[in-house]
């Protein structure tokens, strides 16, 4: 039985978010899921990941709004101090990042070779197993694993929402909920005439501003997106609307294959921000949901009856009236997995606002969150993940 200051589950990006700002003389344990990392379809036909710890792809498109977190309540300048030291970026990003409703996609993606780096810095070791179990034994945590045990000091859970979901369950200190939080992203408008493309170019990525609201309670965003050749019909976007839940080379192989000049405009513009002339705009949009996605023997399921009526009322308003099953897809964004969890467990909220410095066992994920906004979540959390390690080490 090997014996760690700290234990980290998972090696997905709010891991990451962590190791970058653990000091070297911490002696600290990774554990990775044993199990492959493929997609699996969810009964709506879209792509799912789920048997890994923290996320299926090796490779994360580094998109981030600064809407979690501003939700989240830490110093302002840490977002831009993470990304800085993250992305390399510009120091003006600052304001313009905190101070309006815009999504950031860097040029580079964040990939292993930045988690390895972390781990060759720090001298972590890898352990490649399956976490079963999790227990707190006076001031330390005993971690039990398919095909071994270990001791820490501290236990950082980022399994990803469901991967924790199932580890707090099985250790009696949470319940699943019935139904997962998820986004649906897809197509509100087709050639929209109501949002213009109005990016901002920066040296190492681009800005995309976004509006918000509210349906039913639930939060979501609008983006703008250019629209050439045959996407600018809704049969042709049905046809591809899970490309880009795909892994790296799957979605070169889709674009190559598709022979569909529209597809490849939009993963130009989607990567690097690059369109040509002034093209009619589509309009994109990410809603939340709160019951729709459930899981059931290790598959995810969709209702589709609740699926169906979310969307035939949001195609009732004006700038929804595109929206249907054909062209939305899962976003893989999954949070609220848990309930009725633990009073000692700190989570990313809750340690924000409480400062909980003592408590052993952290939640960095979005498992506990009952709300991720209307945009992208994941490098939000990151970023506050970053500022807890320097408030509980640095």
């Amino acid at each position: 039985m090997s014996f760690f200051d700290i234990i980290i589950v998972g090696t997905g990006p709010t891991a990451l978010g962590f190791l970058s700002n653990f000091p070297k003389n911490l002696k600290v344990g990774i554990i990775s899921h044993r199990l492959t990392s493929n997609y699996i379809l969810d009964s709506n036909k879209d792509y799912a990941y789920i048997n890994s710890f923290g996320g299926g792809l090796n490779s994360w498109h580094g998109a981030s709004s600064s809407e979690l977190a501003k939700k989240l309540n830490y110093p302002k300048k840490n977002i831009h101090n993470f990304f800085c030291k993250s992305y390399d970026e510009d120091a003006y990003i600052s304001d313009d990042f905190i101070n309006s409703n815009v999504v950031y996609v860097p040029r580079k993606k964040i990939d292993l070779s930045f988690f390895m780096a972390q781990i060759e810095r720090i001298n972590c070791n890898i352990i490649v197993d399956n976490v079963l179990s999790i227990k707190k034994i006076k001031n330390t945590i005993a971690v039990k694993c398919q095909f071994s045990s270990h001791i820490a000091s501290r236990v950082i859970l980022c399994a990803g929402a469901i991967g924790t979901a199932n580890i707090l369950k099985n250790s009696n200190y949470a319940s699943m909920n019935k139904y997962i939080g998820n986004h649906i992203c897809g197509y509100a408008q087709i050639q929209s005439k109501a949002y213009q493309l109005k990016i901002k170019s920066l040296k190492n990525g681009f800005l995309n501003p976004y509006s918000t609201g509210k349906f039913s309670k639930l939060n979501f965003s609008q983006f703008s997106r250019p629209c050439y050749f045959d996407f600018k019909y809704k049969e042709i976007i049905s046809k591809y609307k899970t490309t880009y839940s795909k892994d790296k080379k799957s979605i070169y192989n889709s674009i190559i294959k598709s022979f569909s000049p529209g597809l490849a405009m939009e993963a130009l513009y989607n990567r690097y921000g690059f369109y040509i002339g002034s093209p009619p705009v589509n309009t994109y949009f990410q809603l939340e949901t709160k019951n729709i996605y459930f899981i059931n023997k290790n598959n995810i399921l969709v209702d589709k009856k609740n699926l169906s009526n979310l969307l035939k009322n949001l195609s009732r308003k004006d700038d929804f009236k595109d929206a249907d099953i054909s062209n939305v897809v899962s976003g893989i964004h999954y949070f609220n997995t848990v309930s009725a969890i633990d009073s000692s467990i700190t989570t990313v909220d809750n340690f924000m606002n409480k400062s909980r410095k003592d408590d052993l066992i952290i939640i960095g994920d979005s498992s506990t969150l009952d709300s991720i906004g209307g945009t992208h979540h994941t490098f939000s959390i990151m970023a506050a993940n970053n500022f807890i390690a320097q408030y509980l080490y640095g």
